[in-house]
C-alpha cells in the first residue's frame, strides 16, 4: 500500500494539474480481497480526487442489480457516464473494481475511459505504471 501511494504521488503532483491540464485518472486492479477499495480510497484522498467504486456505484443506482448481472456494455456506459460528471472532470478519479478482464478493459478504452496511471496487485506487491 505504501509503495503504491509513494509511486502515484511521484507520478502526479499532489493536488495539482499535470502539464497537459488534466487531473489524475488512476485505475486500481487486482484479484478479489486484496484491498483495492481501501488502497483506492487512500490514493483518492491523497490526490484529492474522486473514488469511483464500481461495486458501490451499481448498488447505489439500483439495488436489484449487481455489476455481474449487468451486460458488459451497459456497465461500461454506466462507468463512462459517471466519470464524465463534473466532480470527476474537475478533480480527477480513482477507479476500482473494474475492469476485471481484458475484454472489459478494451471496452472501457473504446468508451474513452483511459487512465493515466494503473496500480496492479501482483504476487504480493503493487506494480505501478
Amino acid at each position: 500500500c505504501a509503495q503504491l501511494l509513494h509511486v502515484v504521488r511521484r507520478l502526479i503532483r499532489r493536488g495539482q494539474r499535470d502539464p497537459m491540464g488534466q487531473f489524475p485518472r488512476v485505475l486500481i486492479l487486482g484479484p478479489p480481497v486484496v484491498g483495492k477499495r481501501s488502497i483506492g480510497k487512500r490514493v483518492a484522498d491523497s490526490l484529492r480526487c474522486v473514488l469511483v467504486d464500481v461495486q458501490r456505484l451499481v448498488a447505489e443506482e439500483d439495488s436489484q442489480f449487481s455489476s455481474k448481472e449487468l451486460a458488459p456494455t451497459q456497465l461500461v456506459e454506466f462507468i463512462a457516464e459517471r466519470l464524465a460528471q463534473p466532480d470527476c472532470l474537475n478533480k480527477g478519479w480513482v477507479l476500482v473494481h473494474f475492469p476485471e478482464n481484458r475484454q472489459q478493459a478494451l471496452q472501457l478504452q473504446a468508451a474513452g475511459v483511459i487512465p493515466r496511471h494503473v496500480g496492479k496487485y501482483c504476487l504480493g506487491s503493487w506494480l505501478c505504471s
